[in-house]
């Protein structure tokens, strides 16, 4: 992969707060060892704090109470209570102390567990990393803060808060012996009532996204997580063990990859991916001159049955206000969101399955003034949630607007679900409040330090061999798709939503606009896993794209190297159906 020059990125270490890690293999055990010694070093320098404070405390307490006991007389009514009360005083001063000095103790007890349980981890796998692996990623070692705070009630009797935190510590990537990219993510989940926590909760989560050599199904992230601890003190205590169950963790996951049979990499010789390509589906319905009914895999119409105990769940402890939710049949459900300054909004959630993957659809009904079909797929590249799509419901004689969003099911959790519903159902109402749609997305500058754009994209696209093609803020990929051919991604971020926050938009082209297909595209967008078919310019000219957009604030390697391909791969079969050649 060719990139701009860059000046290699280094390790930065803050013992109060976020530190940034850039290492090499070999360093990550040395790194541990550092960290471990300095955990050490700040414990017995707050035990020796600690013992001379409490000296000083003693002599100073006892030459109060002579002074006391000579100037005062302690059988005198007044004079007595005066004695009492210096010592009383003397009493809560110690016990001050001693909070201060255990608060603080805990603190870095549980900054040694985290070492601890990280170190273990690593050593445990040391033999199963990369040699180029190296570790990227962040590690906080400060304290949660209202950054962290995902919710928080108010008990209507005693008007008591509890204030609800999820601080993540650590965000870590690398890279397994067999290609496999790892992202991995520890987190604190806390309740805190009264400035005291009284609800704790370890958890382990991440992604493994599968090396496409080794094994099938290559665009599957297997997911990670797993509630290691319940308790702060059961962290501390047991974070070696604890990191024995982290490596546990990894090998369940495992379980869910099938490695490619001797067959399959005889064919990957020969053929490249092809042996990888979807079963064939209507696409483009064949019409006059126009597409045939082959190519771009798409979704099943009908949902297949599938346990709904996690969405009842994740609804049930939802903490969107005024969410309330109707089962339907074949495991569905409609949503209804009330809420004072808005109207009432209702959608569809169903299930999907394509390639063995559950994906959840959200589906949310979309009037308006009736846009030309041209303009719905010009606004897809401008949506930061879901796409503009035309779909049929089963009782329905003609398709009707949407707005359509879909999840992956069995990487789903909680946050991602509340945000998906919120962020659509706000997107709508700001459409509606606008009563127009936009025909593409607003310029942005980005205040972020420099740098990091190519620094994430290097960490998504380092083992593939593909070219990167940089200007400003905007990026050029050829990602080879096969033998024979190749697909340009786009990648920009210098585009906002229509909240200002700034977007990665990911697109490729596929062919000149046709409003002979407008429709079509509409209804196939109903289809698709992932990404939409759009309408942009290149140039002057417009084209047919399919795209996608992330927020940059919560935008993952892993997840930006899955729509890259995913892209790549849609774009290049639309391509070689809306033309013989291979141009984009």
């Amino acid at each position: 992969m060719t990139q701009a020059n860059q000046s290699t990125p280094v390790t930065r270490v803050n013992p109060q707060g976020a530190s940034r890690l850039y290492l090499r293999t070999d360093e990550i055990p040395h790194f541990f060892a550092a960290f471990g010694s300095y955990c050490e070093q700040i414990k017995n320098k707050s035990r020796k704090i600690f013992w001379i404070s409490f000296f000083f405390y003693l002599f100073f307490s006892f030459l109060i109470m002579g002074w006391s006991a000579d100037t005062f007389e302690l059988f005198d009514d007044e004079e007595g209570v005066l004695v009492v009360l210096t010592f009383i005083g003397l009493v809560i001063g110690f016990f001050v102390m001693l909070g201060i000095f255990n608060s603080q103790k805990k603190k870095y007890q549980l900054l040694h567990a985290r070492q601890k349980l990280l170190a273990g981890f690593f050593h445990t796998i040391r033999e199963d990393l990369h040699p180029e692996s190296g570790l990227k990623g962040s590690l906080d070692h400060g304290k949660y803060t209202q950054k962290d705070q995902y919710k928080q009630k108010t008990s209507p009797y005693s008007g008591s808060k509890k204030s609800y935190y999820k601080f993540t510590w650590a965000a870590l990537k690398f890279t397994l012996a067999d290609g496999n990219q790892v992202q991995l993510r520890c987190m604190d989940k806390l309740k805190e009532k009264g400035g005291s926590v009284i609800r704790f909760q370890e958890i382990e989560k991440g992604k493994i996204l599968p090396n496409e050599l080794l094994y099938q199904g290559t665009k599957k992230l297997i997911p990670l997580r797993k509630e290691i601890a319940t308790t702060q003190e059961k962290l501390i205590l047991s974070s070696e063990l604890l990191a024995r169950e982290m490596v546990v963790l990894f090998k369940n996951a495992y379980l869910n990859l099938e490695p490619r049979t001797q067959k399959d990499l005889r064919l990957a010789q020969t053929t490249s991916q092809q042996e990888n390509i979807p079963p064939k589906a209507t696409l483009l319905q064949n019409q006059a001159n126009q597409i045939p009914s082959e190519a771009v895999q798409t979704l099943p119409s009908e949902p297949t049955p599938i346990s709904t105990t996690r969405l009842t769940t994740f609804l049930n402890q939802s903490s969107i206000p005024g969410l309330n939710y109707t089962p339907l049949g074949k495991g569905g459900y409609r949503v209804t969101l009330k809420s004072n300054t808005e109207a009432a909004n209702s959608l569809l959630i169903s299930f999907l399955v394509i390639d063995g993957e559950t994906f959840l659809r959200l589906t949310l009904p979309f009037e308006l003034e009736t846009p030309s079909f041209e303009n719905l797929l010009k606004a897809n590249p401008a949506l930061a949630y879901g796409r503009f799509a035309l779909y049929k419901e089963q009782a329905a004689q003609t398709p009707s607007l949407c707005l359509i969003k879909n999840l992956l099911y069995k990487t789903l959790d909680q946050e991602e679900l509340d945000s998906a519903l919120t962020g659509l159902i706000h997107q709508s109402n700001q459409l509606k409040e606008i009563s127009d749609i936009p025909l593409k997305a607003k310029a942005m500058k980005s205040e972020r330090e420099t740098g990091w754009e190519l620094s994430l994209l290097h960490d998504a696209l380092f083992d593939l061999n593909a070219q990167i093609e940089t200007k400003d803020k905007k990026f050029k990929i050829q990602i080879p798709v096969n033998q024979n051919r190749k697909q340009t991604v786009h990648l920009r971020f210098d585009r906002q939503d229509m909240s200002g926050r700034q977007l990665i938009a990911i697109q490729s082209f596929c062919g000149e606009n046709n409003p002979n297909l407008h429709k079509l595209c509409l209804e196939e967008n109903s289809k698709l896993a992932y990404g939409a078919i759009g309408i942009g310019k290149l140039g002057d000219k417009e084209l047919f794209m399919v795209t996608d957009n992330q927020l940059a604030d919560t935008a993952q390697a892993l997840e930006i190297r899955s729509a890259v391909l995913q892209i790549a791969e849609k774009a290049d079969s639309l391509e070689s159906l809306l033309s013989d050649r291979d141009t984009y």
